[in-house]
């Protein structure tokens, strides 16, 4: 019935010369029951004939017998529908229910397309609601088969909605579905907020940020990035005082969160057997995995407890530190030592003898780093850097304040280990020129060399060291040297890759020494903090190096602070003065 309204009407607003016909009170709504659309009809059409009839009379009696004859149709195609009640017909519009005093519409063939025009010529496309759809189902025509063209979908529900097609849309509607935070107090416990927010600072400050409040440490312990560079240190003096608690709430809270934090590194500080027997029984398999680096400072720990103490972190371990612990023997070592290390720290242990270099040297293939601070190792203890493996493998050697190490056992280091990259013979007081000779002429992919505490070092040293090494050191440390004087400066200066020099603390550098330093391209990092022979004069001609990025100035007299506010006007921002 709406698509023969809609037809009938077209064809009046035709005949009326382009008047509009409005359907159930407005143009903009869609078709309502059929009895409302059938009297909104009659009544346009009976205020059309009346219109008509005072402005033309054969006009509107031509009008007249054309609307009788559609009506006459109408009553034609009513006396065949047998049925009174009003029902569903199969292209989604209504038939209305019979009425004996007013003639009903039914709807004859649909017209595939259908317009109204008005006098604003605006094109109005018939209405087709989502009623009609559901209509179509319970009529039996959703039998799944492909329809006919030019028929409406007979699919039940909406339509699906297309997707953006710029990326500008498709970003704003995604910005549009994030909840942000309205309040402030949202803002500050917004995960999303916070991981950007916790980003800005330090692994240090992160510490004190997870004490703010439980939600900023929840997030914190979540992200493991947060918490790179920093080792969990484990005060075992302070969790023997938690000895009463039967729950171990205490340890057993410390240990979940090493684990939710998923360090790398873990270090017990006065530990004792029993603490290191309680740590192996407690952590939880995840951190066994993943942690590379143990320590042990300052502990009583014995050889057994050493022992479990590698045993429990066998899976991943690849650093070890051991300082302080003085119960510690060769044996232990020989006994407890993993294969699969690769960096030895041994400092302050006082059973360390040249029985531990042997252990050592043979327990360890994979060691690429060594610092060892004994005061009991000897020439002997070098001589154990015989094997091809500790050769070819080991690139770093840091022997500091071996006080009974000679020339001779650096002659051992240096044709027992030609492949160094950095060794430091620093507090080796026992070391003289010949020595530095040696390693010059043997060690040539030397980068970085530290002479430091080395009183019997002289300019004879440097001159071997700058025709032998000029082409590849880059680290030079020389401080507390008491002899070096502004001529061993002058064959510093002919060192074409250096980039840092310390002096500190050396009482024979002066201005002309600077001076002499000052045509070096390539140097960064200068100290000569603690140099009482420089004057303002000498430190003031620094401001050649434009290539500076640290300078240290430490207790010097000379340091003044209008040559300060000049060094720091005349070289370049990036620049750290260090007073």
């Amino acid at each position: 019935e709406v698509s023969f309204t809609k037809r009938a009407a077209a064809e009046l607003s035709r005949c009326f010369n382009g008047l509009t016909v409005s359907r159930g009170g407005s143009s903009k709504k869609s078709s309502g029951n059929a009895s409302s659309s059938s009297s909104s009809t009659a009544s346009a059409i009976g205020s059309i004939s009346k219109e008509k009839e005072a402005n033309s009379g054969s006009r509107s009696q031509s009008l007249i017998e054309e609307t009788t004859f559609l009506l006459s149709g109408l009553k034609s195609s009513k006396n065949a529908s047998k049925d009174s009640a009003s029902e569903i017909h199969s292209n989604g519009n209504y038939c209305a229910k019979v009425n004996q005093k007013q003639p009903t519409v039914t709807p004859c063939a649909p017209f595939k397309s259908e317009t109204l025009i008005t006098k604003t010529n605006t094109t109005i496309t018939p209405f087709k609601s989502s009623s009609s759809n559901a209509s179509n189902a319970k009529t039996g025509n959703g039998t799944g088969k492909q329809s006919a063209p030019g028929t409406p979908n007979r699919k039940a529900g909406p339509p699906p909605r297309a997707p953006p097609k710029t990326s500008r849309a498709r970003r704003k509607n995604f910005l549009l579905s994030l909840q942000k935070p309205k309040s402030l107090d949202e803002l500050w416990s917004d995960r999303s907020f916070l991981n950007k927010f916790f980003f800005y600072f330090t692994a240090k400050e992160r510490c004190i940020l997870s004490q703010v409040c439980p939600r900023w440490r929840d997030i914190l312990y979540s992200n493991s990035y947060f918490w790179r560079g920093l080792m969990p240190v484990i005060y075992c003096n302070e969790l023997r005082r938690y000895a009463d608690d039967a729950s171990n709430s205490v340890r057993q809270g410390l240990y979940a969160s090493i684990e939710k934090r998923g360090f790398d590194s873990i270090c017990l500080f006065g530990a004792t057997d029993t603490d290191v027997i309680d740590f192996a029984s407690k952590i939880s398999p995840t951190v066994m995995r993943s942690c590379t680096f143990g320590s042990l400072r300052c502990s009583s720990v014995s050889d057994k407890g050493l022992e479990i103490f590698l045993a429990t972190l066998n899976q991943s371990i690849k650093k070890l530190e051991l300082s302080g612990c003085n119960e510690i023997t060769d044996s232990g070592l020989w006994t407890s030592l993993v294969p699969h290390l690769e960096s030895l720290t041994i400092c302050d242990c006082i059973n360390v003898a040249d029985e531990t270099m042997a252990a050592i040297t043979q327990m360890l293939p994979s060691l690429n780093e060594l610092i060892l601070q004994a005061y009991h190792v000897t020439d002997v203890a070098m001589t154990y850097f015989g094997p091809a493996a500790a050769r070819e493998n080991l690139k770093t050697l840091c022997l500091q304040h071996c006080w009974e190490l000679s020339n001779q056992g650096i002659l051992n280091v240096a044709h027992g280990l030609p492949n160094l990259t950095h060794l430091s013979l620093s507090g080796c007081s026992k070391v003289t020129d010949d020595a530095i000779e040696v390693i010059a002429e043997q060690i040539r992919g030397l980068k970085k060399l530290d002479l430091s505490w080395c009183s019997r070092i002289s300019d004879a040293a440097l001159e071997y060291i700058a025709c032998d090494l000029s082409d590849v050191l880059s680290e030079l440390i020389l401080d507390r040297s008491p002899h070096i004087t502004d001529i061993g400066l002058g064959y510093i200066a002919t060192m074409s890759q250096l980039t840092t020099l310390t002096l500190r603390w050396c009482p024979q550098i002066r201005d002309f020494g600077l001076q002499t330093l000052c045509s070096m391209k390539s140097l960064k990092v200068l100290s000569v903090a603690g140099c009482p022979q420089l004057s303002v004069n000498g430190l003031s001609c620094l401001v050649q190096m434009q290539q500076l990025t640290e300078l240290e100035l430490t207790n010097c007299p000379a340091a003044t602070k209008e040559l300060l506010k000049y060094l720091k006007d005349h070289l370049p921002n990036s620049c750290t003065i260090i007073i």
